[in-house]
């Protein structure tokens, strides 16, 4: 029994209401949702046009057990635990073996098995190349299937083709305009495409076709992290909580603010435990807690989470890469930093905002040694755009390799495209946050004024930026990085070095004081 009402929202007029008593079969699931949609749509008098009455009317799976299978699948995924994606994948193809001929199952699998690599690392290259598989098999028997476009265009943003990505999230929403999924993944896209404006748009028209989902609430989150509006992006995140305490990307993300942002390290390291604690099998809390206890010098308990993570993954994923990358840096190991670098632009094999920092890694051991030409040939390598183009585009995946460039295009005299980078970076981060790790722009800045010689100003950027909060990698920056050599003489930016490590200390004493609470 299915009793429907309306009800206008202001002042709360009633309008319409009737009760359906059906007998539930394989045969009617269905058609008594297309019945109780048309007598809604005749009741206020809207005219549904042929490609909505064949949306209300289709029906996917005459095998009801398949059809539970993929509900049951599509709420294990929105959980993003390792363990919840392994249950969904099963789930999905369950309802695939059920009925070879039902798409959704198609997209569900694939949507599974990519959020697993995502999220674990776990999975191996065969089944990301099933995913694909996947998808080429369900659109050779449905060309008319949002789910399976809006699962292609995940797949393509994933692979790094955002203008493929782009046409397959346009045809999934051409195919049903008001499919949530399709709205929140294209949002991403539009972001990484500049299209900034229009991604907002399309983000919060999913967030109004699903307002309880934690998934896309989470993305609303991180997109105000990205315009600094911290506070709101935490008041998000605890509204997502509310919703699901068990939650872990609100868990994870909540505890990379309080890390990154609000300088709580002791509320970062309870958030990154709890995250584990809810997934055990989720490498990034654990590759978190390695960078916060660097941060700390405290070398051992970082390689402690480090080798936690090669338990779980094989040692060539990406972000395994990345942190052995910080460990060697750490250890002052120039030529195995590089090689690891090398290992992780050979692998990644598109474009990310970490590449920058690797290849930054091979320039440091080849300025070490004074070979400026290998340096170059680094750039014309993987950023040749910034070296050739007439006009060079400068954006997220290309600032921190602008500002790399420069030094290396100074010492082989070509002063002017050096300049000429710098202020386009410069003009890049001018509006943006400097704080969050995963999303602010550092000490940048700082850097660029340091390398134009403007020490004076670069020294009081500094000096702001520390009494902001930030302290993200500052022992590379600070200690390491070639693009501060000239500061480094400086009593003042000694002093900044020194307060950093008194104000770390300070939260050393927190956290212990945590871990006795705990005990």
């Amino acid at each position: 029994r299915i009793t429907v009402q309306l009800i206008k929202a202001d002042g709360e007029r009633h309008l319409w209401a009737e009760t359906f008593d059906r007998e539930l079969t394989t045969a009617n699931l269905f058609a008594i949702q297309s019945e109780i949609v048309e007598k809604i749509a005749k009741s206020l008098e809207t005219k549904l046009s042929p490609a909505e009455l064949g949306q209300v009317r289709s029906q996917p799976t005459e095998n009801f057990a398949a059809y539970e299978a993929y509900l049951i699948g599509r709420q294990r995924l929105t959980r993003r635990t390792t363990q919840s994606l392994v249950e969904a994948a099963e789930y999905f193809r369950e309802a695939k073996r059920l009925d070879p001929q039902f798409i959704l199952a198609y997209a569900g699998l694939s949507d599974a098995l990519q959020l697993l690599h995502f999220y674990s690392g776990s999975t191996t290259g065969e089944m990301l190349e099933e995913a694909g598989t996947i998808l080429d098999e369900a659109i050779e028997m449905d060309e008319n299937s949002s789910e399976v476009y809006a699962s292609l265009g995940l797949f393509k943003m994933n692979d790094g083709d955002l203008e493929g990505a782009d046409l397959a999230f346009n045809r999934a929403l051409e195919l049903n305009p008001n499919y949530a999924n399709a709205h929140f993944r294209h949002s991403t896209v539009l972001y990484y495409q500049g299209k900034h404006i229009e991604a907002q748009a399309s983000l919060e028209k999913a967030l109004t076709l699903d307002p309880m989902s934690t998934v896309i609430r989470g993305r609303v989150a991180q997109t105000l992290r990205r315009s600094g509006q911290f506070d709101r992006a935490k008041s998000e995140l605890d509204k997502i909580l509310e919703i699901d305490p068990t939650y872990i990307n609100a868990h994870v993300d909540l505890a990379i603010m309080q890390y990154s942002v609000f300088n709580q390290y002791d509320m970062a390291v309870k958030g990154f435990r709890k995250a584990i604690s809810l997934d055990p099998g989720r490498t990034d809390p654990h590759l978190w807690l390695g960078e916060i206890y660097l941060q700390l010098d405290l070398a051992a308990r970082a390689e402690m989470h480090y080798e936690k993570v090669l338990e779980l993954v094989s040692n060539d994923y990406e972000e395994v890469l990345g942190f052995r990358l910080w460990l060697e840096m750490y250890r002052g190991d120039l030529s195995a930093a590089s090689e690891t670098a090398r290992q992780f632009m050979s692998i990644i094999g598109r474009s990310t905002v970490f590449n920058q920092f690797a290849v930054a890694q091979m320039r440091n051991q080849e300025l070490a040694a004074g070979r400026f030409s290998a340096a170059l040939a680094l750039y014309n390598e993987f950023y040749q755009s910034l070296i050739e183009d007439e006009e060079p585009e400068v954006n997220s995946h290309t600032v921190m390799a602008a500002i790399d460039l420069a030094p290396v295009l100074r010492h082989m005299g070509n002063h002017d495209r050096a300049e000429l980078l710098l202020d386009r970076a410069w003009a890049y981060i001018d509006d943006r946050p400097r704080l969050d790790a995963q999303f602010g722009t550092g000490i940048a800045d700082v850097q660029i004024l340091a390398l134009q010689g403007r020490h004076n100003e670069a020294l009081n950027l500094l000096q702001e930026a520390v009494d902001e909060g930030w302290r993200y990698q500052w022992w590379y920056y600070l200690l390491m990085d070639p693009n501060l050599d000239s500061l480094r003489d400086s009593p003042s930016f000694n002093a900044v070095v020194d307060y950093i490590r008194a104000d770390l200390l300070n939260q050393l004493l927190r956290i212990e004081a945590l871990d006795l609470a705990d005990r």
